[in-house]
């Protein structure tokens, strides 16, 4: 987001567009496609602040960027959930490569991003910790199944037939300050 003489330029995709357009069509004062295909619409100070403007709460993945040794950013795109502003949690396996690299190194970045990895949001730097504690596990847990609903129950069932669930590691992630405010 910029700020350009009084007014603010803000990138949204194609979903964001259609909603502001409908709503916010009287407060718009242009409406230009850039190269990348994103919908740029310069919107006047005063109506700013009506705007809705999309967090990282309320994306349905994230894309989680973990570092190799050799620094190589390694992004990956998982189900989370909120408990607070700056506080997410998320699972995987735990052999899985990301749990390795984030043993290793807690740094990490996150990202709105679709179920495919691609990104629609900006970077937020990170820090990524392994949870050992039962009622944090308990927590996170309780978190993921209130957002995903049936999905995560699937999720939960189908990996206890085949018996990965006790292999799952719980990772919390906790935005930097500077990211947070």
């Amino acid at each position: 987001m910029k700020v350009i003489e009084n007014y603010y330029l803000i990138t949204f995709n194609y979903n964001h567009l259609h909603s502001l357009l409908n709503v916010y069509a009287s407060t718009l004062n242009t409406v230009r496609v850039d190269p990348v295909g994103h919908f740029r619409l310069t919107i006047c100070d005063h109506c700013w602040y009506s705007l809705p403007m999309p967090t990282l709460q309320s994306a349905r993945y994230l894309s989680l960027a973990t570092f190799r040794r050799n620094g190589a950013e390694v992004r990956t795109p998982v189900w989370f959930a909120a408990t607070s502003d700056s506080t997410f949690y998320c699972f995987s396996a735990g052999s899985a490569g990301k749990v390795k690299r984030i043993r290793r190194s807690s740094q990490a970045q996150l990202a709105k991003c679709d179920a495919f990895g691609g990104n629609i949001g900006e970077w937020s730097s990170c820090q990524a910790f392994l949870v050992t504690n039962p009622d944090e596990n308990k927590l996170a847990y309780e978190a993921l199944r209130r957002k995903y609903g049936i999905q995560m129950f699937f999720t939960d069932l189908l990996a206890t037939l085949s018996g990965r669930i006790r292999h799952r590691v719980v990772i919390r992630l906790s935005l930097d300050m500077a990211d947070a405010a």
